[in-house]
């Protein structure tokens, strides 16, 4: 990051009236400036060693030195600056993932809101649909944990700022799995097999995710790839030390689960991915202290049937797993999440069939 930056006199950040600027470096450059996105005016802000300096256009911006901007994101906007720019978008992002005390207690915030809308809204739903046969899509699923994560008041969680959803609810089922980010929920109709739930609560500007996976009448095939699931989590929590490079952290949980893909989540805060800071196999990056990251172990593998068991997780051709967290970079001893949610495979597997057969048993008993 200090070497990105070398030799720039000032940054400077363009911004619009109504802060469109969410989920992007600027948006959060602004969050850590102003404590929002929106300053009611279109404009620039310049940030030198000394002080910050709001000003209306780019003829106001200095004509002299050299300008670190955010050159992917916003270089069109600069068009007309007189002086030399040198993007420094990845330094950026860097020095605003080291989050301070107050910016600690907003994510804090944000990921107990997510635990919640999970485990009191989105899986009761999904329980209550099981447990009485209901018909229940994807989408209605989505719809009332966004509403909830809007609204966390509805789920007597007392809150004092502004909460939204970070993404649209994902929820999937019945073989057609996707476990990236950026996954779409269908209007499918909800499957007693295995089902992948994610969402995301952005409180006072600051994120949080949380993902979590249910089986019902699971194979052993679902199960192991579960177990190992859980594995490679807690190695890439364990790995998760100030210092150490962020493709370790991958290589740790890789080691568990081979099956996982090109990346285990990345760096979040006021900006909801930060790039420079992908869990993968290439980067060298190093963590530090205060980092908060969103860990993802996830995969879509091809499904083995089990004969003789009942229940549609043997007729799927692909079965998934996706436990995320957030997590803050805090310890020698490894990572600590910061969303609260059980992972014991007994309180994710469910057991429909088995009970219709012990039903079916005690009838035929009581007719004989």
């Amino acid at each position: 990051g200090e070497a990105e930056m070398e030799g720039v006199e000032a940054l400077a950040v363009a911004f619009s009236a109504t802060g469109s600027e969410d989920f992007s470096r600027g948006g959060a450059v602004m969050v850590w400036l102003f404590g929002r996105e929106a300053l009611g005016r279109a404009g620039f802000v310049v940030v030198s060693r000394s002080a910050a300096k709001v000003v209306s256009s780019v003829s106001e911006l200095p004509r002299s030195g050299t300008l670190g901007i955010l050159e992917k994101e916003q270089g069109s906007r600069f068009e007309g600056c007189e002086a030399s720019r040198i993007d420094v978008a990845s330094a950026v992002g860097i020095a605003l993932a080291v989050n301070d005390e107050a910016a600690m207690e907003k994510i804090v915030k944000a990921a107990s809101i997510a635990s919640k809308v999970l485990k009191s809204g989105a899986l009761k739903t999904v329980e209550d649909a099981l447990d009485e046969g209901k018909s229940v899509s994807h989408d209605e699923i989505a719809k009332q944990a966004e509403g909830l994560l809007e609204n966390p008041g509805r789920l007597k969680l007392k809150v004092s700022g502004t909460c939204e959803s970070c993404f649209y609810p994902i929820v999937q089922s019945g073989g057609a799995y996707d476990v990236k980010p950026s996954a779409q929920t269908d209007a499918r109709k909800l499957r007693d097999d295995v089902i992948v739930v994610s969402l995301g609560s952005r409180f006072d500007c600051f994120c949080a995710s949380l993902a979590r996976t249910f089986c019902v009448d699971p194979t052993p095939h679902v199960q192991g790839l579960y177990e190992r699931a859980l594995s490679a989590r807690k190695a890439a929590l364990k790995a998760m030390t100030p210092g150490t490079p962020l493709r370790e952290v991958y290589a740790a949980a890789k080691a568990e689960l081979d099956e996982l893909g090109k990346n285990v989540g990345f760096g979040l805060g006021s900006n909801y991915r930060e790039a420079s800071l992908v869990l993968n196999a290439k980067n060298e990056r190093t963590l530090e202290r205060h980092m908060v990251f969103y860990l993802s172990i996830a995969a879509v593998v091809p499904n083995e049937a089990a004969k003789g068991l009942k229940g549609t997780v043997n007729q799927l051709e692909r079965v998934a797993v996706n436990l995320g967290d957030t997590v803050v970079v805090d310890a020698d001893d490894g990572a600590r999440p910061l969303t609260k949610m059980t992972l014991e495979w007994a309180d994710v597997s469910y057991y429909i069939n088995d009970d219709e057969d012990e039903d079916e048993k005690a009838e035929e008993e009581e007719e004989e």
